[in-house]
């Protein structure tokens, strides 16, 4: 499952905002985010876990990082099949 994220991570362009190196870009790198704890321009904190991160890839701008322009494009809903999305999860779970 984690080969079809990895997939769908470049099929989809998620490499023009976030790295696998954890090297910043516009958006948090993946590398190491699978359970970190996340911090929200609302004051709000949370644990980088897959319910968070299914919500933060079909809707971005529920929760925004700080640090980071709310600028995710809330288009992968309609765009990523369940396996994709699934699969982009367990890929950046891999990640650590």
């Amino acid at each position: 499952l984690a080969e079809v994220g990895e997939l769908a991570y470049t099929r989809h362009g998620c490499q023009g905002c976030h790295t696998l190196d954890g090297t910043t870009r516009v958006g948090p790198t993946f590398k190491g985010l699978y359970m970190s704890e996340r911090q929200f321009t609302d004051g709000t904190s949370a644990i980088a876990d897959e319910d968070y991160l299914i919500e933060s890839i079909l809707d971005p701008q529920a929760r925004v990082n700080v640090g980071y322009p709310n600028n995710m494009p809330a288009i992968y809903q309609a765009t990523l099949s369940e396996r994709e999305l699934l699969g982009l999860v367990e890929f950046i779970k891999e990640l650590q």
